[in-house]
């Protein structure tokens, strides 16, 4: 899907146009348009939200029989797309929550049930629905929700986050066998092992947002307890990530490494953008540290990449032939 995004992208910018991602799996409750346009009329270049998956063989009938106007199209508010949310959760969402549900963790963004209200949510990695690059044809090695933003657009000034479901909600509809593994629930040490290699500075700025997704009017008081609760949970992580090179070397050289591998790929992102790469790390030590064995780990991380897909289309080709 990046390589497509990339080249969408590419002939986006060719008529300086604006990105709006849309892919075809997805639901956008009433008003989605028209407030991504009122946010760019303000001056906003990238709109921001995190995205629910929810399970499509549950989904698909209900939005047909409830919600089909003329043919295909689907007109739903959002505190009723919400509420269909809450009842139909795949179990990806799940893995999402920070200690409620079944399975393991997956804390790229995390979720926190407040009953049948609806969830609030603190999430490193936000979709970008739209986007006004001012770096045309600006380059980028993962996904559009992990460094394409940051290469295009680097200013935060000219992002809008959406924090309210009111605003804007969009649901992805996933087949409910897909799975994916992650980490231990409610684990503060694997939230940091997972940070230390998987997050920007400007990630760690997105979690900051305490996003409300809700079916309905909000009860203060559980929602202010989720809000603590979170709270508690990013001040830990935070913490934790500013621990200097020094301590980490001496208390767990394994999360150094991690470290360095992510500064290493941002230093070469602020480079392929003529960015000053300077600000990425105060200590100069942990500077060179990541241009070196930072840079040598990440290589040998993609090559390692590549050798693995290599032997697997070998493998099924050598099946396929016998």
């Amino acid at each position: 899907s990046s390589d497509l995004h990339k080249r969408a992208i590419d002939f986006a910018d060719k008529p300086d146009g604006v990105l709006v991602f849309l892919p075809p799996d997805v639901v956008l409750a009433d008003g989605a348009l028209k407030n991504i346009e009122r946010a760019a009329t303000k001056g906003k270049r990238v709109v921001f939200l995190v995205g629910l998956r929810l399970i499509l063989e549950n989904v698909v009938p209900q939005l047909k029989s409830n919600y089909a106007t003329h043919g295909p199209t689907i007109s739903i508010p959002p505190r009723e797309l919400m509420h269909l949310a809450m009842r139909n959760l795949h179990p990806i969402t799940l893995t999402h929550l920070w200690e409620d549900g079944p399975g393991e963790m997956v804390p790229n963004n995390l979720f926190w049930r407040i009953d049948d209200e609806g969830l609030l949510g603190r999430c490193f990695h936000l979709m970008p629905l739209m986007v006004y690059p001012r770096n045309k044809h600006a380059p980028f090695f993962s996904t559009i929700d992990f460094d394409f933003v940051m290469s295009s657009c680097p200013n935060q000034e000219d992002w809008h986050i959406v924090e309210d479901s009111d605003e804007i909600l969009v649901c992805e509809l996933t087949p409910r066998d897909r799975r994916i593994f992650g980490l231990r629930k409610g684990s503060i040490d694997d939230l940091i092992y997972f940070a230390e290699l998987s997050t920007h500075a400007t990630h760690r700025d997105m979690a900051k947002y305490r996003i409300n997704l809700h079916c309905g009017d909000r009860t203060p008081a559980k929602w202010t307890a989720a809000e603590t609760q979170s709270n508690r949970v990013m001040e830990n992580v935070d913490q934790a990530l500013k621990r200097s090179f020094t301590q980490l070397l001496i208390s767990n050289p394994i999360l150094l490494l991690r470290r360095l591998r992510c500064l290493a790929h941002q230093i070469h992102l602020a480079q392929q953008t003529n960015q000053p790469p300077g600000h990425l790390s105060t200590n100069p030590i942990e500077h060179l540290a990541a241009q070196t064995f930072g840079r040598l780990l990440n290589q040998a991380h993609s090559t390692y990449g590549r050798f693995v897909r290599f032997a697997k289309r070998f493998a099924k080709a050598q099946t396929t032939e016998h």
